[in-house]
């Protein structure tokens, strides 16, 4: 292969100094903020390849299965210092519609930056209202749609604002830059063609404005725009790193991972070259550096090689890389339908490692590399993946800086089409570890019947043998670093303020960890392990740290409770959650029962084949998990009771459900009283029906947990004294959303206590 040449290579641009801004900028209510419920309550916990989204029609999808209707019109979304959300959009529908198509490219009347105010509302500044603040004569269009790389703002750690916008009418492409919030803006001509900006993740260097990178068709370009005394910017000529077209920045539509990462003076620069690779059928990726203080660029060096289901060179095969809190890089090889490579480098970018393919067999497709680095250096990569039923689905992986390779998490989103679909799909990260992923799905060679669909749900668009558009944007979220997602309403944006988090409520809480006091409650509320009857349990190998074994023949503990301290049978709403270990699947067996029925639950092994049962008192009402005993196998157990109001005559009316590994198995309106004559865990608190196995993780919440909190401790990520809570504000009905609903109640109890 043949380098064209290995060293900078400036071409004569005018450098570019400060346009200034005419008149203030002001934002208004977002065209898409309303009143209404933002999603339905059976939107599920998306838990990676457990329960991911799955369409049920090919235009059937979030806002029709779960009533998805936003307060704002998702797109990539990215952070300002203070963890405000910021998402650009075209208008390329009309202005407040949610269901809007989202072409390729397209030229659009304005665009708008939305963000989420301090007080909860979302408002919108004009871009077309942005230019024309700094060029009042301009009348044009901006250019728009999924394969734009930046239509994204990013900040500083000044808090300065930066975007790039390309606007008719007006030779060029333009970087936007504020430093007062957005009120007043200066604009610089950077070059031609599409550009990207380095987007903030944990550990990049945000001391000044985001590196430019562009391949407009000349090679690799770059320029550092410099930050100036009176806060303006100095914006150098392009440096063309490589001045051959052959080399290419990875995909823009989809994934858009960083290409260049900062740290200190050095840029870290990852490339695609499209040309004749060294291995037959594959796609070589490139590795440069760029020296902000001194100009100088070294490279290319060759990173790796991957293979393409499709053609040599593919710019499908496009690279992203990220950096960790020690400085390290580390890079993803992507691949088109192919297994994807990952190396790292710990020097620098002097030395990388071998890359190691994700997964040896050739006919896993991966393709669109998606990747962000978060504060605990854990690696997250969201790719499309083609799985045996030829469904084109979103996949969830990542990396955590104590483990030597990747794990597999599974599918996030499943589409019913079969066949080529792609999700345009950009993965980011706020200041506190959240991840955003933004897509708009797309699926191609439509069906006759899907094309008759199409045609009835958008009528006014082309026909869809003419040209098909992505709709229907979506974001989701995780907060517990990829091991749960849902889809992102408003309140999925609250900020995380000193004070606002609260601790779950314990009621009593064995962790088994100590081996020479097994009986004592961790929970600190006083509830200890007696030995009233039976012998001690022993000391175990537990599912996390130390566990608790008994025999089966009389091991028992129990608590002798008193009518005042009946704490382990919580007042009202309450949860259970355990990790057992049976030596045999077998019926009868009780892991925690009272020794009367007076009040109070059980948990025990019953039927044929045998599963778990949580039975609540004094009603004897019973509820079965279905989910079949397997011995000698860690299983966490997991029971929630919500009531509906306050108790009739001591007895509860609600819904209690059981979860078998942090997935819902079976739920029923149930009646629980409180109370109950000894506490018994490894049997029945009279001394008998007793459990043969190990246990770890006994814990009982004064509170009914979520479905994404029994996910979190199924899934070993959180321990029962750890889970903590974000308070919704407002949320008078509990329905998740500060709404004209929690308005009305509130009114009401105004009026009737008036």
């Amino acid at each position: 292969m043949k380098i064209k040449n290995k060293t900078a290579i400036v071409k004569a641009l005018t450098l570019t100094v400060c346009l200034c801004n005419l008149f203030a900028v002001s934002a208004e209510v977002s065209p898409w903020e309303h009143e209404d419920q933002e999603i339905d309550s059976n939107a599920p916990l998306i838990v990676p390849g457990v329960t991911p989204i799955t369409y049920f029609g090919t235009f059937e999808r979030e806002r029709e299965t779960y009533g998805y209707n936003p307060r704002f019109l998702p797109n990539t979304v990215t952070f300002d210092n203070d963890n405000r959300p910021y998402m650009i959009v075209g208008l390329h529908g009309g202005a407040g519609e949610n269901f809007c198509p989202y072409p390729q490219r397209a030229w659009v009347e304005d665009a708008y930056i939305q963000t989420l105010e301090s007080e909860g509302g979302w408002v919108a500044y004009s871009i077309s209202q942005i230019i024309k603040s700094v060029l009042p004569s301009w009348s044009g269009k901006l250019y728009s749609g999924v394969f734009l790389p930046d239509e994204r703002i990013v900040f500083d750690s000044d808090g300065d604002a930066y975007f790039a916008v390309n606007p008719d009418t007006l030779s060029g492409t333009f970087l936007f830059h504020s430093s007062d919030g957005m009120q007043t803006w200066d604009h610089y001509k950077i070059g031609y063609g599409s550009v990207r900006l380095e987007f903030s993740e944990a550990s990049n260097d945000r001391s000044g404005p985001p590196v430019i990178v562009t391949d407009n068709g000349d090679g690799i370009g770059i320029t550092a725009p410099v930050k100036n005394p009176d806060g303006s910017l100095t914006v150098p000529p392009i440096t063309w790193i490589i001045s051959d077209p052959d080399y290419i920045l990875s995909p823009s539509h989809s994934g858009l991972g960083n290409s260049t990462i900062t740290l200190g003076d050095k840029v870290h620069i990852v490339a695609t070259y499209t040309g004749v690779s060294q291995v037959a059928g594959g796609t070589d990726q490139y590795y440069f550096r760029y020296d902000k203080k001194t100009g100088a660029a070294t490279g290319p060096k060759l990173l790796g090689t991957t293979l393409s289901c499709c053609e040599d060179g593919d710019g499908h095969n496009g690279p992203a890389i990220t950096a960790d809190s020690s400085g390290g890089l580390h890079v993803v090889l992507g691949s088109h339908q192919r297994p994807f490579k990952y190396t790292f480098s710990l020097d620098g970018g002097l030395s990388w490692s071998e890359p190691e393919p994700f997964n040896n067999n050739e006919t896993v497709h991966e393709t669109y590399v998606g990747l962000v680095a978060d504060s605990s250096d854990t690696l997250h990569l969201v790719s499309r993946m083609v799985d045996s039923q030829d469904r084109y689905c979103l996949h969830y992986m990542r990396k955590k800086a104590n483990e030597s390779s990747w794990k597999d998490l599974g599918k996030l989103v499943v589409p019913h089409h079969r066949g080529y679909s792609v999700y345009y799909h950009k993965l980011t990260i706020d200041r506190q570890d959240r991840l955003y992923l933004a897509y708009f799905y797309y699926a191609h060679n439509l069906s006759e019947t899907e094309k008759e669909q199409y045609r009835t749900k958008w009528p006014d668009e082309p026909d869809p043998d003419e040209v098909i558009y992505a709709h229907d944007p979506v974001v989701i979220t995780s907060d517990d670093g990829g091991d749960s997602w849902s889809i992102a309403a408003t309140r999925s944006f609250s900020q995380l303020e000193q004070g606002d988090i609260e601790e779950v409520k314990l009621a009593a809480y064995y962790s088994f960890d100590d081996a020479q006091n097994l009986h004592t409650d961790d929970s600190s509320n006083g509830s200890d392990l007696q030995l009233n009857q039976g012998s001690p349990a022993s000391a175990a190998a537990g599912r996390v740290n130390g566990g608790v074994y008994f025999d089966g023949v009389d091991d028992l503990y129990d608590i002798k409770l008193s009518d005042t301290e009946p704490a382990i049978y919580p007042d009202g709403e309450f949860s259970v959650s355990t990790w057992v270990k049976p030596d045999a699947a077998v019926s009868d067996m009780a892991l925690s029962r009272p020794a009367s029925s007076t009040g109070g639950f059980s948990i025990v092994s019953s039927g044929s084949p045998a599963s778990w049962r949580v039975t609540l008192y004094r009603d004897f009402n019973q509820l079965d998990s279905g989910a079949v005993l397997t011995a000698e196998k860690w299983t966490h157990i997991a029971y929630t009771f919500s009531p509906d109001g306050p108790a009739a005559d001591g007895i509860y009316t609600g819904r209690g459900s059981i979860y078998i590994d942090g997935v819902l198995a079976n739920t029923a309106v149930m009646r629980y009283q409180q109370g109950g004559y000894r506490f018994g865990l490894g049997g029945r608190a009279d001394n008998s029906a007793f459990y043969t196995g190990a246990v770890d993780e006994f814990a009982v919440f004064a509170t009914a947990l979520t479905g994404s909190e029994v996910y979190s401790l199924a899934s070993g990520e959180t321990a029962p004294d750890r889970l903590w809570r974000i308070p919704l504000y407002g949320d008078i009905n509990d329905d998740g959303a500060v709404d004209h609903h929690d308005l009305a109640i509130l009114a009401s109890t105004w009026l009737n206590y008036k």
